[in-house]
């Protein structure tokens, strides 16, 4: 029996059919671009936050460590680098005028340069420095003017020219060094180089705790993060995962809720309609399927409309999210159907349970005494 024409015949003049598609569509627009940019914003934060350089170095300290020793921690899961670092409090002259710590470390952990760029490969003695210094008189000096310049660097007896490839912000007190300038001083004076202490660079954050523990029960060292600045930024981040994840659940129970009630809305309007397919003699498995039609078309009709809301919506919300936090959400169309995908998945799903929850009632209508009653 074709049962497109009695689901649809008499359907679409319905003047409450405009006003489902309305308020479906809105319900459903919101929670798909909420839904949609909340992950978009999960993946950029988990990014500049969980993955950020600072939260994934550890500093090691031992009685001492030998190249053996930094080699085997090398070649260990999870680690990016090992490697010793230059002697804290190792103070150098610059231009015979200012006086900085010299730190040495790998090109992603500098952070905040603001002119120039961080170290290349060249073969060459690089630095960066920072933006400010204070003369002796306790005046502060814009250092920029040595960007792209040689300056001269004194260490004890030792006095070399590199090249300043970038400028930090403000007055942060190191002087940068790079590889080559590294080696060359280590040369000379072997115990500029740390013995006791290594830098290590795990993969990602979420191995952090997994390497610190095996650095500290299989090998016996002592390892903690070098920095604890970014652990308030974490915190921060697994708030905003718990704030998604609820909304992730209030979404499932508001779909579940206005289903139920749209579905049962949608049943009661039809109850006269059902009373006269009854009468004409179609069973309550046509019936059913007729309902079921009808409630099909309505979700569809509401998700093509609600997909049109949710790109506008989504696009609020990025505006939104970039004056507020000044964080650009990059469109991600795959990430986008893939859950338009998913959500079409669950409401077919709840529709389809809804239809057969409300099976009873269509069985119970009672044609003669509703025909009556009209």
């Amino acid at each position: 029996m074709n049962l497109f024409e009695p689901a649809f015949k008499s359907f679409f003049k319905s003047k409450k059919l405009i006003l489902y598609v309305i308020s479906i569509s809105l319900t459903f627009g919101l929670i798909i671009s909420v839904i949609y940019s909340m992950t978009l914003l999960n993946d950029v934060l988990e990014d500049k936050i969980k993955n950020n350089i600072i939260n994934r170095v550890l500093f090691v300290s031992s009685e001492s460590f030998s190249d053996n020793e930094i080699k085997k921690i090398n070649g260990l899961d999870n680690i990016d680098t090992a490697y010793r670092d230059i002697v804290l409090g190792t103070a150098v002259n610059v231009e015979k005028k200012y006086n900085f710590s010299i730190k040495y470390c790998m090109p992603e952990e500098i952070l905040n340069v603001v002119k120039g760029n961080v170290f290349n490969n060249e073969d060459s003695y690089q630095v960066i420095i920072p933006s400010l210094a204070y003369d002796r008189t306790g005046k502060s000096i814009d250092l920029s003017y040595y960007l792209g310049k040689e300056i001269g660097i004194s260490l004890d007896n030792v006095e070399v020219s590199a090249k300043v490839v970038g400028i930090q912000d403000q007055n942060t007190g190191y002087l940068y060094i790079n590889e080559e300038l590294k080696n060359y001083l280590v040369s000379i004076n072997k115990s500029l180089e740390s013995q006791s202490y290594i830098t290590v660079i795990v993969d990602n954050y979420k191995n952090v705790d997994s390497v610190i523990d095996e650095l500290k029960n299989k090998f016996g060292y002592s390892a903690n993060l070098s920095d604890s600045r970014g652990q308030s930024d974490i915190k921060l981040y697994n708030l905003a995962c718990l704030l998604i994840v609820a909304i992730l659940v209030l979404a499932v129970v508001f779909n579940y809720v206005s289903i139920s009630i749209i579905i049962s809305s949608i049943i009661n309007d039809e109850t006269m309609d059902i009373a006269i397919l009854k009468a004409i003699g179609y069973k309550i498995k046509d019936i059913y399927l007729i309902m079921k039609y009808r409630i099909f078309a309505i979700i569809g009709i509401s998700i093509i409309v609600s997909t049109i809301i949710a790109i506008l919506i989504n696009q609020v919300i990025k505006l939104i999210i970039n004056y507020k936090l000044e964080i650009v959400l990059q469109s991600d169309y795959c990430l986008f159907f893939f859950i338009l995908l998913l959500f079409i998945i669950f409401i077919y799903v709840l529709s389809i349970v809804f239809v057969k929850l409300n099976n009873k009632r269509i069985k119970k209508v009672n044609t003669i005494d509703l025909l009556k009653e009209n």
